[in-house]
């Protein structure tokens, strides 16, 4: 036997007598009647049964060393039964999700989270943000949206406005072939977590992020976490593939896996968004309508759905730049490679510009999709609605999509007035000059600009 086990079978042992010992000693004291040892019976009886409890457990562990490591495999293994376990099949003809995301009540409105994808390009996932209307902008409680299983929980610590914040995304499944996700929920319920095993039993999947596979049961409308805006998004295993727009429409990405994780774990998390949905489509009958009627801006302002009701209809003839443009190759030989922009103020934040491109305008470097930028004024990042015929406009800040990284250089945009007709839109982007007022005046173009027609 090694030295060590002989240490710690000494003192088991030890343990065992001094447990031993102090109940022998408390019951002779109560005997002989000891004025200065006396105890309540309650506290007599307490500590008598403590010290017998010890001594039985120590005893049972010197009898059967491996029973400690039995019972950890036992638990083990019914976890991985239960991670493994057949799901509950979606009842034919019945709704899915027979609950609201949150208290109607407490939504302001529910927002196309992707940026709208200018004619000819496919549209952006179906994803929703919901944002409070508390007074003072308080957390709403994210509620299960119908009878099912919690199936991951996750954490992420991302920078928000110059700080480090934790996001919590709560995977849900009332059936076997839908999967909804809650994203960017400010904390979960604490008795979700605590049923969860607590953060000790997540795994890291990626640098900043933890998650965790679990089964755990919950009733339509049960409280599953807490946010003053959380996204919403569904896929379901039996719909067609469906063709979403590239990724420079998305707000954000989660990282890949950093090292493998668990089989269970990478199949808790898996989310085919090829199959994504409009979540709205899968409430009960009665719930449908009310909250369609949530589809608005960030500022709460109703939006007219599109070609789903997760998606907004706002995109039209142009009102000053803002609006639909197309090109004409007969006009402009160059505009080939792209023919059509969508020129808007993003959904989520009215702060930002968003330039949508069906293809690619030859003199940005950026491959097709997205461009945005803050919103400034007078001529540097005018809001589009401002666009004045005549003057010389200049964006600069780029970014690729709506959160993606800086794109060198600035874009011009000018919109000339016609005397029989809306005009034209001239653009360019100019990799040239790293600012708007690195240009010399007056703000024009090389020759590589892009016409637009309404």
């Amino acid at each position: 036997m090694r030295r060590g086990q002989v240490r710690d079978s000494g003192n088991i042992c030890g343990v065992r007598r001094l447990a031993l010992g102090e109940g022998r000693a408390l019951y002779l004291a109560l005997r002989r009647g000891d004025k200065k040892k006396k105890v309540s019976g309650i506290g007599y009886y307490t500590r008598l049964a403590a010290a017998l409890f010890v001594a039985a457990a120590m005893g049972a562990a010197i009898a059967n060393p491996d029973v400690g490591r039995k019972a950890a495999d036992r638990r083990a293994l019914a976890k991985l039964e239960k991670l493994n376990a057949e799901e509950r099949a979606c009842a034919p003809g019945e709704a899915p999700l027979t609950a609201g995301f949150a208290d109607l009540g407490d939504i302001k409105s529910a927002t196309p989270l992707g940026a709208l994808a200018a004619p000819g390009e496919a549209p952006p996932a179906p994803y929703l943000r919901l944002t409070t209307q508390r007074r003072g902008g308080a957390p709403v409680t994210a509620l299960a949206p119908g009878k099912g299983e919690v199936v991951a929980l996750e954490r992420r610590t991302e920078i928000v406005g110059g700080r480090k914040r934790a996001l919590w995304t709560v995977r849900f499944k009332p059936c076997d072939r839908i999967s909804v996700f809650y994203d960017r929920l400010d904390a979960v319920d604490p008795a979700l977590l605590r049923r969860a095993g607590g953060l000790q039993a997540f795994e890291e999947v990626a640098e900043g992020r933890l998650a965790v596979a679990v089964r755990l049961k919950v009733d339509a409308g049960a409280p599953v976490g807490f946010a003053r805006a959380f996204d919403v998004g569904l896929a379901d295993a039996a719909a067609p593939v469906a063709h979403h727009a590239d990724p420079s429409h998305a707000r954000t990405t989660p990282p890949a896996p950093s090292h493998e994780i668990s089989a269970a774990l990478e199949r808790a998390l898996a989310f085919d968004e090829t199959r994504s949905r409009c979540a709205f489509d899968y409430l009960a009958a009665d719930l449908m309508a009310p909250w369609m009627g949530k589809l608005g801006d960030g500022a709460g302002r109703r939006l007219k759905p599109g070609e789903n009701a997760c998606v907004a209809d706002v995109l039209g003839p142009p009102v000053a730049a803002r609006g639909v443009w197309f090109t004409d190759s007969s006009h402009n030989a160059r505009a080939r490679k792209v023919s059509a922009v969508a020129l808007y103020e993003d959904l989520v934040d009215p702060e930002r510009l968003v330039f949508s491109l069906h293809g690619r305008m030859p003199s940005l470097s950026a491959p097709g999709g997205v461009v945005s930028a803050a919103a400034g004024d007078g001529r540097l990042n005018a809001p589009f609605r401002s666009i004045k015929p005549g003057e010389t406009y200049c964006y600069q800040d780029l970014r690729v999509g709506l959160e993606g990284p800086a794109l060198a250089g600035v874009l011009v945009l000018r919109l000339e007035a016609a005397a029989d007709g809306p005009g034209l839109l001239r653009m360019e982007a100019r990799a040239d000059v790293r600012e708007c007022f690195d240009m010399p005046e007056p703000w024009g173009f090389t020759g590589g600009e892009t016409s637009f027609y309404p």
